[in-house]
């Protein structure tokens, strides 16, 4: 329901007033009525309409005297754009509708009431304007992914995805994860709990908890560890590692000196420092071209029953 109409006394209705005086003698001043002083005038809201004055929201109030016309929780001073009566009201999405009276002032596809008037990102422009809530290179449209009414909230920290940075919460930004698709599973890396399919969440391949801080690149590839299925380049992709518990950050999971891929080729124990090989075998045996990569090893998942990654559930 709207707000409570104003309610107006002789000592404040020339604050809802606007005179202009013209320039010649041969008529009177103009006089704009604003009675509910939202910086709209009288007539824009419908006041003098041929089948009676408008009311957008349908509270029994009409639009002139009604300071949330379309009942989207902001109020139509802020709607109104410059506030001045002499000006029209904004239309942000130009789709002929002012703000005032549309739920959806910037058209992308979320309610003006879901969106709010806080700007999130700092970019000056208020949420229910805003195409990017966030600001992280993702449009609104995107992240809701076709629910404007129950938009979705991925990670369940009741913030929902067009106003999250981290989507997923596996502390990578969604501006850096965007709508690359690592693993080729039909979602997008930045809802991807597991973005290159290596068996390691994204959360602990970050490197930290930090959102600010850059993805961990453990072999300086210049492709971060969550998208590099040999984050360490030691020849183990990180599947494997997964399943013998070495690390995939570190090409030498025990610091005996000997390599993963050597002490695995050798028989004996990357995560015991005792067990490591000979020096000599490490130094004068083993190289990358006597050594062969071990086998890459990927999970094994059933083929998804959906073809698109917007209609189906997030996966856990």
């Amino acid at each position: 329901m709207g707000r409570r109409p104003v309610r107006r006394t002789a000592s404040t209705l020339l604050a809802a007033l606007a005179i202009a005086l013209p320039s010649g003698c041969d008529q009177g001043p103009t006089v704009v009525l604003d009675w509910d002083m939202d910086g709209i005038s009288d007539d824009e809201e419908g006041r003098h309409d041929p089948g009676g004055p408008a009311d957008t929201d349908g509270d029994t109030t009409p639009d002139y005297l009604d300071l949330d016309s379309d009942n989207d929780t902001i109020p139509d001073s802020m709607e109104a754009g410059d506030g001045d009566i002499w000006t029209l009201a904004t239309d942000w999405d130009s789709d002929t509708t002012p703000d005032f009276r549309d739920r959806d002032s910037d058209g992308n596809g979320v309610a003006d009431g879901l969106e709010g008037a806080t700007d999130i990102d700092g970019d000056t422009i208020p949420g229910f304007r805003d195409d990017d809530n966030d600001g992280d290179g993702l449009e609104d449209t995107v992240e809701i992914r076709g629910i404007p009414d129950d938009p979705p909230d991925s990670d369940g920290d009741t913030i929902m995805d067009f106003s999250d940075v981290d989507s997923d919460a596996d502390a990578i930004p969604d501006s850096y994860e965007w709508l690359l698709d690592t693993d080729g599973d039909s979602w997008p890396d930045y809802l991807d709990l597991d973005s290159d399919g290596d068996g390691i969440s994204d959360l602990e391949e970050a490197g930290d908890r930090d959102i600010t801080s850059p993805p961990r690149d453990s072999d300086h590839d210049c492709v971060p560890d969550f998208r590099d299925l040999d984050s360490d380049s030691d020849g183990i992709d990180d599947a494997t590692e997964s399943m013998l518990g070495t690390s995939s950050c570190d090409a030498d999971t025990d610091g005996d000196a000997a390599p993963d891929l050597v002490e695995i080729t050798l028989g004996t124990d990357p995560l015991d420092p005792p067990t490591a090989p000979e020096r000599e075998a490490t130094s004068s045996s083993w190289s990358p071209t006597t050594t062969p990569r071990l086998p890459r090893t990927r999970p094994t998942t059933p083929s998804p029953p959906w073809t698109t990654w917007s209609s189906r559930p997030r996966p856990t």
